[in-house]
């Protein structure tokens, strides 16, 4: 919605917790895509990866998003990869 005419937020942040779910199922099973972000390729947005594990990370990743949305008006997606753990 955010291209529409009369219609502007100014950019969004997605964020997406990706547990990579691969571990417990077949790829094909878990999603259409190698990438769970791989709906933002259709709208020509901009996707970093961040290690979930790495909190100086994630917050200079934000950090980045947030700047991003500021200058380029336009929406970001930040994929937080971890892993579940047993």
């Amino acid at each position: 919605m955010g291209l529409l005419p009369n219609f502007s937020t100014g950019g969004d942040i997605h964020i997406v917790l990706n547990n990579n779910i691969g571990f417990t199922a077949l790829p094909k099973d878990g999603r259409s895509g190698p990438y769970c972000t791989d709906i933002a390729k259709a709208f020509d947005l901009p996707v970093i990866h961040v290690n979930a594990d790495d909190p100086i990370a994630i917050e200079f990743v934000f950090r980045v998003a947030a700047e991003f949305r500021k200058k380029f008006k336009k929406s970001i997606f930040i994929d937080v990869v971890g892993y579940r753990y047993k």
